[in-house]
C-alpha cells in the first residue's frame, strides 16, 4: 500500500482518494479492498490532521490482506507521513502509535 498526502491550506476538511488498479483482481476484489480502506479511514479520521487530501494506492498484496493487516499498514504509513494528531493524555484514550 502507498499513502500520498497533499496538504491543502485553504481546505478545512479531510478528503480521501482510493486507487485500486486491475492488477489487484476482479471488480469484486477491488471493491472489497476499497470498502476496507474506506472503513479504516472512517474509523480513524478523528486522529488525522484536517486540511489534507489523503490518497491511498492499494497494491496487489492488499487483495489477500485481512482488515487488521490493512489497518496496521495504513496507520503505519499515516504515522510516517506525520498526519496523525498527537493523542490526548487521557489514560483511557487509544494511542495509535502503539498499534503501529
Amino acid at each position: 500500500m502507498v499513502l500520498v498526502v497533499l496538504a491543502q491550506e485553504d481546505a478545512a476538511q479531510l478528503r480521501i482518494g482510493i486507487i485500486t488498479t486491475r492488477r489487484i483482481g476482479s471488480a469484486v476484489v477491488r471493491n472489497k479492498v476499497r470498502r476496507k480502506i474506506r472503513e479504516i479511514f472512517r474509523l480513524n479520521q478523528q486522529w488525522i490532521k484536517s486540511g489534507n487530501w489523503v490518497v491511498t494506492i492499494a497494491r496487489y498484496s492488499s487483495a489477500n490482506a485481512s482488515y487488521a493487516e490493512l489497518e496496521k499498514d495504513w496507520l503505519r504509513l499515516a504515522k510516517r507521513a506525520s498526519i496523525l494528531l498527537p493523542c490526548a493524555h487521557d489514560p483511557n484514550s487509544l494511542d495509535l502509535t502503539e498499534i503501529v
